[in-house]
């Protein structure tokens, strides 16, 4: 029996790898690589010989097998030995078509390619739960594109029970290393900390722009009782679309660190009065014009500080 899914794009930052009977979280901008990053793990879970499964919610099911297949895969073949699954909870909100059944050898019918509610969903996953799972349901990693669109169909009270009671309970039993992901910063801060709460991991992608440019990033934000690093670590996309850790600009992580600090200083806040701050910056050499401009600013900070004038002054460095 195996215990962990080592995959080449965690190694740096999961050394053990996801734990088989685990919940993973995954927060993510819409404008990050998480997508892509779904499919690198359930193309190199593949290749190393475990089973997976790519359940979404927003992209067409035909989509997802041709972004594989730029991955070197043959998912013909794996999906005809069930190696590899889709469940198709996309086809079944437009209306227009009925999702095909989850797998080739052993074809099942689910409340999941039905329904996108979460009422819907608790009936059944539990009468499957009694009744007991099947062989092939086992032992699989099971990644949500996009957890979240269940949010548009049932209340954040209803998603948070259904999986705190349900899903972890799914998840130990058929020993599944499933990983939800939700859209960051729209649903209510109790919602993301609940959900949190009784997960085993949780994971951050987001993109910050920086000097006109987008910087792709994530991190492993927490991995309960496992070692990792959790430092912000840049990302890289190939021409296959498989993501990887871009392990050639680590000193440039090191050198954006500040920007960093302070994109994580201002996630917090939903409102910032810049008009009560006067921005300093971007120095890097310390030439005439630069000199004068810093003693210029190290004057004013000092004339406000001796000022006995009751009106303070701002600065966001």
């Amino acid at each position: 029996m195996e215990e962990a899914v080592r995959l080449p794009i965690l190694e740096g930052v999961l050394p053990g790898g996801l734990k088989f009977g685990a919940n993973y979280l995954v927060e993510f901008e819409p404008q990050s690589l998480w997508y892509e990053t779904s499919l690198t793990l359930v193309a190199q879970a593949l290749k190393a010989g475990h089973k997976a499964d790519l359940h979404t919610f927003t992209h067409i099911p035909d989509d997802v097998r041709d972004s594989l297949k730029r991955q070197g895969l043959d998912v013909k073949k794996l999906e005809e030995v069930d190696k590899f699954r889709i469940w198709d909870s996309y086809t079944v909100q437009g209306g227009i078509d009925v999702s095909a059944k989850i797998g080739m050898a052993t074809p099942r019918e689910r409340v999941d390619l039905r329904s996108v509610k979460i009422s819907d969903w608790d009936r059944e996953n539990v009468a499957e739960l009694k009744a007991g799972l099947p062989e092939v349901d086992m032992e699989r990693l099971h990644v949500d594109d996009n957890t979240s669109v269940l949010l548009q169909y049932s209340t954040e009270n209803e998603v948070i029970d259904h999986f705190r009671a349900v899903t972890v309970q799914h998840a130990r039993k058929s020993r599944l290393a499933a990983f939800h992901s939700l859209v960051s910063g729209v649903y209510s801060e109790n919602f993301y900390k609940q959900f949190e709460s009784f997960c085993d991991g949780i994971i951050d992608f987001k993109a910050v722009e920086e000097s006109g440019r987008i910087t792709q990033l994530m991190r492993v934000r927490l991995a309960r009782g496992a070692g990792h690093d959790s430092t912000w670590r840049m990302l890289r996309i190939g021409a296959s679309g498989e993501v990887a850790i871009d392990e050639t600009v680590a000193a440039a992580t090191e050198l954006s660190g500040a920007a960093l600090q302070l994109t994580s200083f201002l996630d917090d806040r939903e409102f910032i009065d810049l008009g009560r701050y006067a921005v300093a910056g971007s120095y890097i050499r310390f030439d005439d014009a630069a000199r004068n401009t810093l003693k210029d600013f190290r004057s004013k900070v000092i004339s406000a500080f001796s000022s006995r004038s009751p009106k303070h002054e701002n600065y966001l460095l």
